[in-house]
Order: C-alpha cells, then sequence, then structure tokens
C-alpha cells in the first residue's frame, strides 16, 4: 500500500472510530458542542515545560492540564514558525503546500508563487469550523500573509486581535503608529505594542503589555458566545526573543541572554492558567477542549536546525468531559494531525477536495487506543527529519544521508545510539525502510548557493547550540558537494 493510501484509510478509520462520540455533536443543540481553545506558544521545545522533566522552567497551569489530560512525549511540527503555521492551518506536509522554509529562504516559496498565498491554496481549521457553525476567534501572533484585516477573515476568524510588527524590528517600548498610519520602525510585541483588532489599530500606552491584550481579548470572545460552541486559536507571542522584562518582573534587562527565558516562560503558563480560569468560571469545562503546544523549538536550543531538537515540542490535550486522564503517552503524532482532530471533535468531515497528510488524534485522546502512527516527519529546505519509535534520521539531504539513531522507544536524545554507520542487519533493514517511506515525501532542489546559504544561517543561528555546533556543521563541510564553497 503506498503512503497516499494509507493515509486516506488511516484517516477514514479514525473517523469511523469516533463517529459516535462526535457525530451526535453536530445534531445536538449548539450548547451542547464541544468548544475548542488551541493555544500555541513561539519557541517553546518539549524541554521548556515542567511535565517534561524542565528543572528550571515553571510552568505549573500547563502541567495540571498534563495531569488531568494526556500529552505526547513526542510531537513534532517544523523548526521554524511560517512553515510551522502553514502545517498547523492546513494538516499538510511542505510536499503539497510548498512551505520547506520561510517565505524568500532556501525551500520556502518565492513571493511571486502562488503557494505563499496559503489563506486561499489551502484549507484551514479556522475555516471548516466556522463553517460547521463555530464562533471564531484569534489572538497573538499571526504571521502567515498581510495584510491581517483581509486574509485572517479569509482564514475563517470571525474576530482578531493581533500584534502587527512581524517583520519589523521587534522592540520594547517603541511607537504605536506613525502619523502617516504605518508601523513604526521598532513595531513592539510586548510593551507598547503595535495591535491591529478587527480592522483597526488599537491605541496601547508604554506600560500595556501585549500578551495580557490577546489574553483579555479571548477571555471577553468566550464570554461573548458561551452559549454557542466557539474556537478560540491562540498563537502566543510569548516566550520568543527579545527576552526582557514582563509585568510581573519589570525590571530585567533587555538582553540575550537565555537565563531570562524562565520568565518569559512563567508568564505564558501564567496566561494560560488565566484561559483555563475563565472556561471554569463560564461553567465550560467539561466541553471545552484546550490544547497547548508551539510552533518550534527554543531559540538558541534547537530552533531553525532540522533536527528533533528542533522539531520536538509540547503537545498537551485537556477536557474533563472527553480526554481521558493518562499523563504522558508514547503515541507519535506531529502538527499536520491538530487539523483532522479539531474537526472530528466538532463533529465533522475532512473535505474530500484536498489531500490531508495527518489524522484525528481523538481515538488517543479519548483512551481508545495508545497507538496513533508509524512514524512523524519534519523539514526544513531540503533536510528532511523521520521517527517512528524506535529510530531517528536528521539532516537527510541529497548531499549528505543524514544521521541515523537507533532510539529503542526512548524519547530522550542522550540515550539514542548513533547507528548510522553500523553494519547490523536490522538497522541496515530500518535505514532501508526510512527510505522508501522518504520516496513519497520528496524535499525540493535546491542551488549549490543556497545549500551553502542555508549551512551557514543553521551553524550562525545557534551558536550556543552544541550538539548540534559539533555534529552537523563539520561534516556537511566536509561534503564534496560542498567543495570550494566559501564556508566561515
Amino acid at each position: 500500500m503506498d503512503r497516499r493510501s494509507f493515509l486516506k484509510k488511516a484517516s477514514a478509520v479514525s473517523l469511523a472510530l469516533t463517529a459516535g462520540d462526535f457525530a451526535m455533536a453536530n445534531e445536538k443543540q449548539d450548547s451542547q458542542r464541544y468548544n475548542i481553545i488551541y493555544i500555541m506558544a513561539d519557541d517553546l521545545g518539549s524541554k521548556e515545560v515542567g511535565c517534561y522533566g524542565s528543572k528550571e522552567m515553571n510552568t505549573p497551569f500547563i502541567d495540571e492540564l498534563a495531569k488531568g489530560g494526556t500529552f505526547f512525549h513526542t510531537a513534532y511540527t517544523v523548526p521554524v514558525c511560517v512553515p510551522s503555521r502553514v502545517l498547523v492551518m492546513s494538516g499538510r506536509y511542505a510536499t503539497r503546500t510548498g512551505y520547506y522554509n520561510m517565505g524568500e529562504r532556501p525551500g520556502g516559496p518565492r513571493a511571486v508563487e502562488p503557494p505563499l498565498n496559503s489563506i486561499e491554496s489551502e484549507p484551514s481549521f479556522g475555516k471548516l469550523l466556522q463553517d460547521m457553525g463555530y464562533k471564531t476567534a484569534l489572538a497573538g501572533k499571526w504571521q502567515l500573509q498581510g495584510p491581517t484585516s483581509r486574509w485572517i477573515p479569509k482564514a475563517g476568524y470571525d474576530e482578531y486581535c493581533v500584534w502587527r510588527g512581524a517583520g519589523l524590528r521587534e522592540g520594547y517600548g517603541s511607537p504605536q503608529v506613525n502619523p502617516g498610519g504605518r508601523i513604526g520602525p521598532q513595531g513592539s510585541r510586548y510593551f507598547h505594542p503595535v495591535i491591529e483588532q478587527n480592522g483597526q489599530y488599537i491605541e496601547t500606552k508604554p506600560d500595556d503589555y501585549g500578551p495580557d491584550i490577546y489574553c483579555n481579548f479571548l477571555i471577553d470572545f468566550m464570554k461573548k458566545h458561551k452559549d454557542e460552541p466557539f474556537l478560540l486559536y491562540y498563537p502566543m507571542c510569548l516566550p520568543h526573543t527579545p527576552l526582557g522584562p514582563t509585568p510581573d518582573h519589570p525590571d530585567l534587562p533587555v538582553k540575550a541572554d537565555i537565563g531570562l527565558l524562565k520568565y518569559k516562560v512563567k508568564y505564558m503558563d501564567k496566561l494560560v492558567g488565566r484561559i483555563v480560569r475563565a472556561v471554569d468560571e463560564l461553567g465550560l469545562r467539561e466541553k471545552t477542549v484546550i490544547i497547548f503546544g508551539s510552533d518550534n523549538g527554543t531559540e538558541w536550543r534547537g530552533k531553525n536546525t532540522p533536527t528533533e531538537r528542533g522539531a520536538r515540542v509540547p503537545l498537551v490535550a485537556n477536557c474533563p468531559g472527553l480526554i481521558k486522564a493518562q499523563g504522558g503517552i508514547d503515541a507519535l503524532t506531529d502538527y499536520s494531525d491538530l487539523l483532522p482532530t479539531f474537526v472530528d471533535i466538532a463533529g465533522g468531515k475532512l473535505p474530500e477536495e484536498y489531500e490531508f497528510d495527518g489524522k484525528s488524534l481523538a481515538p488517543v485522546l479519548t483512551g481508545k487506543t495508545k497507538h496513533h502512527r508509524e512514524w512523524i516527519f519534519s523539514y526544513l529546505g531540503h533536510y528532511r527529519v523521520l521517527r517512528t519509535a524506535d529510530y531517528l534520521l536528521e539532516m537527510e539531504c541529497d548531499e549528505y544521508r543524514g544521521d541515523f539513531y537507533y532510539c529503542r522507544g526512548k524519547r530522550n536524545f542522550s540515550e539514542y545510539e548513533n547507528v548510522t554507520d553500523s553494519d547490523e542487519s536490522r538497522h541496515i533493514k530500518a535505514r532501508k525502510e526510512f527510505d522508501k517511506i522518504l520516496e513519497d515525501l520528496p524535499a525540493p532542489e535546491l542551488t549549490d548557493e543556497q545549500k551553502i546559504w542555508l549551512i551557514r544561517y543553521l551553524e550562525r543561528y545557534n551558536p550556543h547550540f552544541d550538539d548540534y555546533k559539533k555534529t552537523y556543521p563539520q561534516k556537511l563541510r566536509d561534503n564534496p558537494a560542498l567543495e570550494g564553497s566559501t564556508m566561515p
């Protein structure tokens, strides 16, 4: 059975398994249907969350969701934000969307290409749930395409409140809007932010903190629509750089110091707690599915690297009336599964005009099964990352076969065994199986100049990421395909 046939069959099986749970919801009154809240942190790897073993970060509210629900030990997305957001929105890999990288970067779509218009060319969980009668709202960091006043409603959102500084210098305490109505040169994502709400810029003051404004907006939306099914999409600005002060720690310096990350993470967790508390106070807890995740790994600790450290992110799901309290589980998932899951929970079916790469997590979340899928996938430019329960392939590309690890069912990279050059028959067989899977997951063709640019970028972006710096760039430098390049 080829990959596409497998995915179609898997999706059909998933929907059949959960039809009894969710199909009836569509026939019931709106007030009885499950609400969905998806909170997505910005630059947060799984190692920065308490329930995933972090001793450095304080995340009690997220940990409580995990304890009372389900969280996935191994969930993958794309190691950088825009391709990750397209994957989340559409449920489709870059092999279909063209978003192997940020726009205009090697492997990413060019601005003149139709794939860059992801809102009209791709499905969206916002559009699908809106069509099913859900009231929909988005707040935080959009960063897909603009102008927001045109594209966010087209993506399926009735209301929105978003930061408009993406692509500009991300400063603190910057002017809001210049007299000509354009965003100022330092569109701040944190204090004194530049914010657009439902097509209009809103006035902010120097002490206003953007993440608080987005959280307040979503809580107000919930209150207005508490008697109707709603979808809240909360792509947070936290804890992305610049690192610095929060309302709870106003005297911190604005400094590129990883030691300051814990303050941003703590405030991010506090806002998750505010959302959960608001759901409780509205009496909606039993019928509201809350999912917490992230767009990619932590900056300086894996982001922008086609490795498990860049792709592995937290994924926590909680709903006392639906999701089983089973804590951490080993079922593999990647973020192509989110759209099918949201549609399934809402009682709908996937549109037939698209081929989706994900399948609904509902059978796993409800405890009907512990197994979800055989492999998960990530990518960046022409690099590919593939994972099964027992093996991991990182940094695979046309000029380098990548590093191959025997994971033995483990979830901690330090416990893996590098079997790239092993002559054991079981490892050789496993690698051949990976190659067969990758045949249906093509990478974009890059020029030598683009490949060299990517290697330089990967090295310079994470100067403190020792595991990466010591292992991958040297091997790629030594590859004959890059002979004669002007590598630093």
